[in-house]
């Protein structure tokens, strides 16, 4: 819960500084009306939750590659142990 509330307030600031930043070097605020801007806005919005949601699914990919690694890895372990116990066995 703390995590996705520091995600949320942590969009809102980059969605407000990235539109200020794009806004006020180019006198946006005086040279487009009230709908422009708020298309410029909905733009800007639309855009960072695709990339945000693009670099999410990769980074949800690699923790599932990850993690189907780790559970090859153990199972070779529990045979590669289970093998040994064999043939110990098998030497006394």
């Amino acid at each position: 819960m703390k995590r996705t509330l520091g995600f949320i307030a942590l969009s809102a600031a980059i969605l407000a500084v990235g539109f200020l930043a794009m806004s006020l070097p180019f006198h946006l605020f005086s040279e487009l009306t009230p709908g422009q801007m708020r298309g410029l806005w909905i733009f800007e919005f639309v855009a960072y939750f695709l990339i945000v949601g693009i670099c999410l699914s990769a980074a949800e990919k690699r923790y599932i590659k990850r993690k189907s690694a780790a559970r090859k890895n153990k199972a070779e372990k529990e045979s590669a142990a289970v093998k040994g116990e064999q043939n110990y066995d098998a030497a006394a």
